[in-house]
């Protein structure tokens, strides 16, 4: 039983090093037909998009595309359980549109539908590999019907999810500091995003407030000529380990033992 729970996070982590890899090999390869890097949020979206066809394939594969159709608790339900979220993207569209619109000039159209899409793309992607693959395989493994299966589910995957954000001090020159405080923070935001699937159920609710959280979190660099996403990561300090502690106690309010009895289907 150890042996199996071994294999499975080993698989996890190759199929986070894999999505992360593949995903490099195509920028690279785009950047190396297009040196000029004409229309990288366009570019961007349609490779993630690449990604999440070769992750669909990948579910089915393993039996597991029922996950693009599950319901479970139902849309609005998961929209509440994540409704902190929901809240904070709306501080953040307001605040961010209100600082770009003091400080910068609107990129054009096309440049705003690009990164609009581009974050749909990626949100889409990440969920599919790190809740729609990863965090069922895990649930598979370390079981669905303990509290204790549900927290390790959750951790586990939020912390693969937050090691591939280590990649950007690779690819997209920012800092070891920066890159390694957005690591951290992606590795609570992962958890919580687990414990909201735990509780919903719909891998649909999660790609939409992840997406939404993206488009938002980066307003200013898509919709204003005033700082590029990179520039924005660049700027990420300790302050970012404050929402370790804020996104791990939003996952145990949804994970708390009254909750956990719901989603187990059994006493906690």
């Amino acid at each position: 039983m150890r042996t199996n729970k071994l294999l499975s996070c080993l698989f996890c982590l190759c199929a986070a090093a894999a999505y992360v890899l593949v995903g490099w090999l195509l920028g690279l390869g785009y950047y190396l037909l297009f040196p000029g890097g004409s229309g990288s949020y366009w570019a961007s979206g349609a490779l993630n998009m690449l990604l999440a066809v070769m992750i669909i394939l990948a579910l089915w594969g393993l039996k597991k595309a029922r996950v693009l159709k599950d319901s479970g608790a139902g849309f609005l339900a998961g929209i509440k359980a994540g409704g902190f979220l929901a809240v904070m993207i709306a501080c953040l569209l307001i605040s961010g549109i209100a600082e770009g619109a003091a400080s910068g000039t609107m990129q054009p159209v096309g440049t705003i539908l690009g990164f609009a899409f581009s974050m749909f793309a990626v949100g889409f992607s990440e969920e599919l590999l790190f809740r729609g693959l990863i965090q069922n395989v895990l649930a598979d493994c370390f079981g669905r019907d303990t509290a204790r299966g549900v927290w390790l589910t959750a951790i586990v995957s939020g912390a693969v999810f937050g090691l591939t954000h280590l990649f950007n001090i690779l690819t997209a020159g920012i800092t070891p500091l920066a890159g390694a405080m957005q690591a951290v923070a992606a590795v609570g935001v992962g958890v919580y995003f687990g414990a909201i699937y735990a509780r919903c159920g719909s891998l649909w609710v999660l790609i939409c407030l992840h997406s939404l959280n993206d488009f938002a979190a980066l307003v200013t660099s898509g919709l204003w000529e005033t700082t590029s996403v990179i520039d924005t990561i660049g700027s990420y300090g300790p302050e970012r380990l404050l929402s370790v502690l804020l996104y791990g106690s939003l996952a145990a309010f949804l994970l708390r033992r009254k909750k956990m009895e719901q989603i187990t289907g059994r006493e906690a």
